[in-house]
């Protein structure tokens, strides 16, 4: 398993350029049916089962995964910053992905910007399946980082839910 590089607030605008990643990890078939009986997708795949190939990755599924990636690869140190999501530009799904796929995960820095005593953070990010030509799945996402306030109570990793899904990292 790949070891997240903890960045103190005040170093994440040198982050800028850097890229990151995950060279080769799967989702698998009940992680697929986990997502889409929680959705409520797999009823649209039934009915036009033909149209779809067998084990396909929904493109929400893939945009879902970003912040569990990401965070396994850099994250601003939680202990004196606090990180949201902050939203997503440009969000599109170019080819397909399968449970078939061995998928590669890629996180390039883009901007860092002041925002108030924090900073607005913009990666490319992207999941492509091994061998293919486009990603499946490839977003400009946006994340806020501000430093936690006096007081402010971290929840301990035993008090965490723990993750169903760890990348199978090659």
């Amino acid at each position: 398993m790949t070891t997240a590089r903890l960045v103190p607030l005040e170093e994440l605008p040198s982050l800028v350029g850097e890229v990151f990643t995950i060279d080769s990890f799967r989702i698998t078939e009940d992680e697929v049916n986990t997502f889409e009986d929680v959705t409520g997708v797999s009823y649209s795949y039934r009915i036009h089962a033909n149209d779809y190939p067998d084990g396909m990755i929904e493109g929400f599924h893939s945009l879902a995964l970003v912040d569990h990636l990401s965070v396994s690869l850099v994250r601003p140190d939680p202990k004196t910053t606090f990180v949201f999501n902050y939203g997503a530009n440009r969000l599109r799904f170019p080819s397909g992905l399968t449970t078939k796929d061995e998928l590669s995960y890629r996180l390039e820095v883009l901007d860092v910007v002041p925002r108030g005593d924090g900073y607005l953070l913009t990666y490319d990010s992207s999941i492509t399946a091994h061998g293919a030509d486009r990603p499946g799945m490839r977003v400009e996402w946006l994340t806020a980082a501000y430093p936690l306030t006096a007081g402010t109570e971290l929840r301990s990793e035993e008090t965490v839910r723990p993750t169903p899904f760890q990348p199978k990292v090659r």
